[in-house]
Parts: structure tokens; C-alpha cells; sequence
């Protein structure tokens, strides 16, 4: 049996939708200045993964880090991709948390700034940065529940330093 293993945020899980999900996030920022937010722009996707214990761990370029017990088996690989926007030139701190859904696990994030939790990122001159992410998606068989496509949580916390 093969799963389909998208990452949704905000989603509830076991519901699958036709687009991908976005996420808007708005964080109060320092006094006088813009608040942090947070946009989904690409929805994190594992492709199909196979009814059976392992771990794969998807990189930053919509590619295949690690698949140690061949649990992968085809569909389109692509990283999460989301935008934060704020102060010009502010530094924020980023974390990222997965979540453990009826034998599918989400963990060990990776970005483009760095494996969280990162502590000081920097936004550009206008006030924005593109963060690409990857994670490792841990599948439990005994547990897990065949079907078409699974939703997993997850949850990116940013801050102004």
C-alpha cells in the first residue's frame, strides 16, 4: 500500500484539499514598527511513501537526503517554501516543531538559514526573506493508516530579536 504525504499547515488532519494550504501568521513586532508575518508559499510534499517502517528526509532543493530503509516510492519531491516580511533589515529568531499523527512523524526541520532553532536571521532591505525547509517524515506501519494523502502539523514560531 502507498501513501501520498503532503505537509499542510493549519489544516486538520486526514483532510485533504485540492490547493495548497497558506499559512498567515502575524507576530507583534517592537514599538513603532512593523509586525513580523509569515506566508506559506509552497506547500512541503514527500510524494509517495511505502507502508512500511522507515524514515525519509526530504532536502532543500526538492530532492531525496536520506531514505535508508527505501520507503519512498515516487511523486513529486518539493521543500517547503515560506515568506517573512517585517522591519527592513530587522533580526527575529525562527523554530520549527512537527508533529506525531497515527504512525507519521515530522521532525529534524532544515532551512536555508539554517536547522532551527535559528537564532539570528535577518530580514533584507525591504523588509522580507525567502525561507526554504526540509524535514525527515517518520513512518510507524503498526500505527500508521494507508491511504491517499495524510496532513501533518507543523509550527514556525518567529520573533524579533
Amino acid at each position: 500500500m502507498n501513501w501520498t504525504v503532503r505537509q499542510a499547515v493549519g489544516q486538520p488532519p486526514g483532510r485533504a484539499f485540492a490547493l495548497p494550504a497558506l499559512l498567515l501568521l502575524t507576530l507583534a513586532g517592537p514599538a513603532g514598527g512593523a509586525d513580523l508575518a509569515i506566508l506559506e508559499t509552497v506547500q512541503m510534499d514527500f510524494g509517495a511513501v511505502l507502508d512500511r517502517n522507515g524514515a525519509l528526509t526530504l532536502g532543500l532543493s526538492d530532492n531525496l537526503v536520506a531514505d535508508p530503509a527505501g520507503i519512498h516510492a515516487g511523486g513529486v519531491l518539493t521543500s517547503g517554501r515560506f515568506l517573512i516580511t517585517g522591519d527592513p533589515f530587522a533580526a527575529f529568531s525562527l523554530d520549527i516543531t512537527g508533529s506525531d499523527n497515527d504512525g507519521l512523524s515530522l521532525g529534524d526541520f532544515d532551512t536555508s538559514v539554517g536547522q532551527p532553532p535559528v537564532l539570528n536571521a535577518a530580514l533584507n532591505g525591504i523588509g522580507q526573506l525567502s525561507v526554504r525547509f526540509g524535514a525527515a517524515l517518520t513512518v510507524q506501519a503498526s500505527r500508521a493508516d494507508p491511504g491517499l494523502d495524510h496532513l501533518l502539523a507543523y509550527t514556525i514560531t518567529i520573533n524579533y530579536n
